[in-house]
């Protein structure tokens, strides 16, 4: 398995935020990641852990991301991630995996974090393997 999808040549990849000085939405918050790699995050955070987003970006600037992870059945799991740095009520991806409609690609909030993300699950076909 590949360790990165090469953003260069296998897909262009845009992210749209919209920002408002409200408190941000709840959409996606709740949810349990499909990434292994997010679920310890959720959890510290779950248990009072302040600094487990913090903690967890200075880990992505040194691993890099999307991140990339064998899924179930031969599927890889894609997922890219947003730092969110004001009041965000929605952030969508545009373009690679996902495709270009906005709606079908919003990315989820981990609740009580500045973390924003969107898993995608790929075939080994789609994937490039």
């Amino acid at each position: 398995m590949r360790d990165r999808v090469s953003l260069g040549d296998r897909l262009v990849l845009m992210v749209f935020a919209v920002v408002s000085a409200i408190t941000p939405a709840t959409f996606g918050q709740g949810l349990t990641p499909t990434s292994e790699r997010l679920r310890a995050p959720a959890e510290d955070v779950g248990a009072g852990r302040r600094d487990a987003a913090a903690a967890f970006w200075a880990e992505m600037t040194t691993a890099g991301t999307p991140l990339v992870e064998a899924g179930e059945d031969g599927t890889t799991l894609v997922t890219f991630l947003w730092r969110e740095t004001q009041p965000t009520d929605r952030v969508a991806i545009m373009g690679g995996p996902g495709g270009y409609v906005p709606a079908d690609n919003l990315m989820s909030r981990l609740e009580g974090t500045d973390i924003w993300y969107r898993t995608n699950v790929l075939s080994q076909s789609s994937a490039g393997e």
